[in-house]
């Protein structure tokens, strides 16, 4: 037998059953689609708000870490100072042939009057003092600079 097709076709029992199933299985589709958004935005809310902690505690110790480098070079410096001090002394002694007298020889000067008169008190009653003229005193004349050694140049 020929079906029309501009004949309707007729719903039968089991056609009928089907439509529920289908429409049921769309909405469980569709609740757990949504159920998965929302679970995807508040693990995301979560991450976030986790990350933004962690760049908080990341920019604190990016600011620790900036003031220890200022300690540090501040330390340096202050380490290569002490350092240069015993340098200049030892270079003082080597090329210079400079050194510390001993306390026989140390005098102690009182300049009390400003006439140029001196009382000089001597703990070696052989050592001599010899007094510059005030106008040799009174001016800013550089000292000498030192000669160089057989080696070369000075340091």
């Amino acid at each position: 037998m020929p079906t029309n097709p501009s004949t309707p076709a007729k719903k039968t029992p089991a056609n009928a059953v089907y439509q529920p199933r289908i429409a049921l299985f769309d909405a469980v589709l569709v609740s757990l689609l949504v159920a998965g958004i929302i679970g995807s935005a508040l693990s995301v809310a979560f991450q976030v708000h986790a990350t933004r902690q962690e760049f908080k505690i990341l920019q604190k110790s990016k600011q620790v870490r900036d003031q220890l480098e200022v300690e540090w070079g501040r330390l340096l410096i202050e380490q290569q100072t002490f350092g240069a001090t015993t340098q200049i002394g030892s270079r003082a002694v080597i090329y210079l042939h400079m050194f510390s007298p001993p306390a026989s020889q140390v005098m102690t000067v009182d300049m009390t009057d400003h006439n140029a008169q001196t009382t000089a008190q001597f703990s070696n009653p052989d050592s001599k003092v010899v007094a510059a003229p005030e106008s040799a005193a009174a001016s800013n004349l550089p000292p000498e600079s030192p000669q160089p050694t057989a080696q070369g140049d000075l340091p």
